[in-house]
């Protein structure tokens, strides 16, 4: 056995460096914590190369003491804990590893002055050791400039990445600063090889968080935000969420503080992307600036070197508490329209042929196909009853406001058999996805049965269909759930399975190829159910549950593809406005895109 030595403090110093820069982002994280910590108003970021080559940092903060600037560089010295209570430290930075961890892995000068000193204090240091001390002019406030980063761990510097990527890394890190502390200027700026200067991110002096939104992320993102802002618990949350139309692909426009800390934390980001529920695709994620303030004592910081991620006390309510705010933020903001229980008239309905499928002379107006009504700037929700879900509840809180009625509306046409053509007051043109569009309301009407038995239709001849035994046992374990909504199935002698009835929701055209592709799409899903694990528990259903009703309403909805009459789209029209969520079929995709005038009249120039 080995004998156990106690290590040499150079080699101490790259272990502590390994733990907090493993990149130049967390070089620059430390630094602007630091000059934030310093009451500074202005933070400017200079990097050459992605940060790979140097960084300097300048605030105009209260900067550090001459005979204090030699000591801020030893490990695990701070200015930041006065006592022995870490969790009251409400500072960004409160450690006291970061300069000497830095330092000991790079070549760093640092320059200060406080508001009482004459001069400033520069001290430069290389792989922890001092190499130089002097006095020097400049305005109050600490500049910290960077070099040759991991010189003395070539195996370190060897796993950054490329300058284009911790150049992004660096620019998300800035953003999220700008975000955090809209009253801050941050500059982040480069270095080109040519020699000039390019700015990467700019977030000036701001009064708002949404002002800086316009400055970072732009008008797309800023006019497309829900504002908030509520007490939960022990918690004050704020911020802005997407609305369901703007998503990314990544979470990567999803900036999280706690208590002003830019933090990760995966159980708050499920929490709201939960709140969505269906109404996102799959692998989208929303975009989202939240902040949460609470007492310092109810989560630990400490859990990560580079305090990125941060702990919350066992059993915390927060998390549920958030989905469900953010589920009724987005149902009380979604504008729906109302739709009166009016049948289509009949005689207003003049039938042609046009290439073989019944059309609709667009010159009646969709008004007088079925009424339709729309709140004045109001949600479908009651203020005070945001909770209301069903149909007569809906009614109820409808009848109690002034409507507007939308006249003048006609069906146009559809489009290569998959979209609907509606032109709405002269003001706006509607695309409805038809299929996502009935989709949509064949899921309803599962979610709305579900306290009754679903009426069902006994086929004439079972529907056999042959699966390896694997996938038979596993549609034949979900045989309960399955007969609930109206597929009733049994295995036959042979070792295939017969299909005996299909729920009334489903569309006319069903045939047997499209049965045995319905139960392969269910057994996709029994074999990876991490489709909906964003799923907003408040749905009737359960997780397995609400899977196959998603499949049993996709499936038996107007197929893609298929020609539709104008009359039929009429009718889908009627029936998705009087779902409680017409805007998305269950798979977040969605019904309707609404061009309004305006943007049609800028496309072409008029």
């Amino acid at each position: 056995m080995n004998q156990i030595i106690k290590l040499p403090q150079h080699t101490i110093q790259k272990i502590a460096a390994g733990e907090v820069v493993e990149r130049p982002v967390n070089v620059i994280k430390e630094l602007v914590e630091n000059s934030i910590d310093a009451e500074s108003t202005k933070i400017t970021i200079e990097i050459e190369n992605g940060g790979l080559d140097r960084i300097k940092v300048t605030d105009n903060g209260t900067g550090i003491a001459s005979d204090q600037l030699n000591f801020a560089f030893q490990l695990h010295t701070t200015s930041k804990i006065q006592n022995s209570n870490i969790t009251e430290v409400a500072t960004l930075g409160f450690r006291g590893e970061a300069l000497a961890a830095i330092s000991g892995v790079s070549r760093v000068t640092c320059t200060s002055k406080t508001i009482e000193a004459n001069d400033a204090s520069t001290i430069i240091i290389e792989g922890a050791s001092i190499i130089k001390e002097s006095i020097g002019g400049r305005r109050q406030g600490t500049s910290i400039e960077v070099s040759g980063l991991f010189f003395n761990i070539p195996a370190r510097r060897k796993f950054l990445k490329k300058p284009t990527t911790e150049r992004k890394r660096i620019s998300e890190l800035i953003i999220g600063f700008s975000l955090n502390f809209p009253q801050l200027h941050f500059v982040l700026q480069e270095k080109a090889k040519s020699g000039g200067i390019k700015i990467r991110v700019e977030s000036p002096s701001r009064k708002s968080v949404k002002a800086a939104i316009y400055d970072v992320l732009g008008k797309d993102i800023a006019e497309n935000l829900i504002e908030f802002s509520s007490k939960l618990g022990n918690w004050s949350v704020s911020g802005f969420t997407s609305k369901p139309i703007l998503t990314r692909s990544d979470r990567s426009v999803q900036y999280l503080f706690v208590n002003h800390r830019m933090v990760r934390n995966q159980e708050l980001q499920s929490a709201i992307e939960s709140g969505y529920g269906s109404q996102l695709l799959r692998s989208n994620y929303p975009v989202f600036v939240i902040s949460l303030t609470g007492d310092l004592d109810e989560i630990d910081y400490n859990v990560h070197p580079q305090k990125v991620e941060i702990r919350f006390k066992p059993n915390e309510e927060i998390f549920g508490d958030l989905s469900s705010y953010i589920s009724k933020t987005l149902r009380k903001y979604a504008k729906i329209p109302m739709l009166k229980n009016s049948a289509v008239p009949p005689e207003l309905v003049t039938e042609m042929e046009i290439d073989g499928a019944p059309m609709v002379d667009t010159s009646v107006p969709l008004d007088q196909l079925f009424s339709v009504e729309i709140s004045q700037g109001s949600s479908l929700f009651s203020p005070n009853n945001v909770e209301a879900q069903d149909m007569k509840s809906r009614a109820a809180v409808t009848g109690k406001r002034e409507l507007n009625q939308i006249s003048r509306s006609k069906i146009i046409g559809h489009l290569m058999n998959k979209f609907a053509i509606i032109e709405d007051n002269n003001q706006e043109l509607w695309i409805m996805d038809v299929h996502a569009a009935d989709e949509r309301i064949k899921f309803e009407k599962f979610e709305q049965g579900i306290q009754r038995k679903t009426l069902v239709q006994t086929l004439l001849e079972p529907i056999e269909i042959k699966f390896s035994d694997l996938e038979k046992q596993l549609i034949l374990d979900q045989t309960d759930v399955l007969v609930k909504f109206g597929l009733k199935i049994s295995a036959s002698y042979d070792g295939s399975l017969l299909l005996h009835s299909l729920p009334v929701y489903f569309d006319q055209e069903i045939t047997d190829l499209s049965i045995g592709s319905f139960l392969k799409d269910i057994l996709a899903y029994l074999h990876d159910m991490s489709e909906f694990e964003n799923l907003d528990f408040s749905t009737p259903f359960t997780k397995i549950e609400y899977g196959i009703v998603a499949r049993l309403a996709c499936h038996g909805a107007i197929r893609s593809g298929y020609p539709v009459s104008n009359q039929r789209i009429a009718r889908v029209l009627q029936e998705l406005f009087q779902c409680s969520n017409p805007w998305t079929c269950a798979h977040g995709r969605p019904t309707i895109l609404r061009i309004p005038k305006s943007r049609l009249d800028g496309w072409f120039k008029r």
